[in-house]
């Protein structure tokens, strides 16, 4: 029950940095059920979850959104929540042979902290979804800071470009040891094609 409250409470708009200043002090009392804990980030079973084996990977600093992982402030946090996916993947045998790893901006995010959802058994690169960028990366669990500043960079020229931000984007990279041809992509994908931007 407290869990389900807390859950929506976070939903609030104006919570966002309450959020984020709870994760940075208080991550030790929030009632979940933790998977991974560092100085930085925090990786718990979803309250709520959507998919078989969802997670959330959250970093312990107020960060509203994926946009503003762009900061130099900000950008470490976005390298150490990379390296806890793969840490997670390496180490817990249900997410070794697939995971998909999903991070919505814009529109479509609904907690004002920005959080990363880790889940198994669905695929999300369907041909439904508007694909506006496929960014490569070095290979599986290598991706160096450079590879997080080209999917950031990428961000901001999409938003530049197509504001995608206000239409509500998702970033998605999702592993299947026995796809190679999936494997090694970060794409950034928005609403179902067709739709007009607003």
């Amino acid at each position: 029950m407290l869990k389900q409250l807390l859950f929506h409470i976070a939903k609030v708009p104006f919570m966002g940095k309450l959020v984020g200043f709870a994760f940075r002090y208080f991550c030790w009392a929030i009632p979940v059920r933790k998977l991974y804990n560092s100085k930085d980030i925090v990786a718990f079973y979803h309250p709520r979850p959507s998919y078989k084996n969802h997670i959330l990977i959250v970093p312990k600093a107020a960060i509203a959104n994926l946009q503003q992982l762009v900061s130099e402030d900000f950008q470490k946090y976005f390298v150490k929540i990379w390296l806890t996916v793969w840490s997670i993947h390496e180490s817990h045998p249900k997410y070794q042979d697939s995971f998909v790893l999903v991070a919505n901006g814009g529109k479509r995010q609904e907690v004002g902290q920005v959080h990363f959802h880790m889940f198994t058994d669905h695929d999300v690169l369907n041909a439904s979804w508007e694909i506006h960028k496929m960014i490569p990366l070095v290979s599986s669990g290598q991706i160096t800071e450079e590879g997080c500043r080209r999917i950031l960079q990428s961000m901001e020229l999409l938003e530049a470009e197509f504001g995608i931000a206000q239409r509500g984007f998702s970033l998605v990279y999702q592993y299947d040891k026995s796809k190679s041809d999936v494997d090694g992509l970060c794409v950034i994908i928005s609403g179902k094609k067709g739709e007009t931007i607003k």
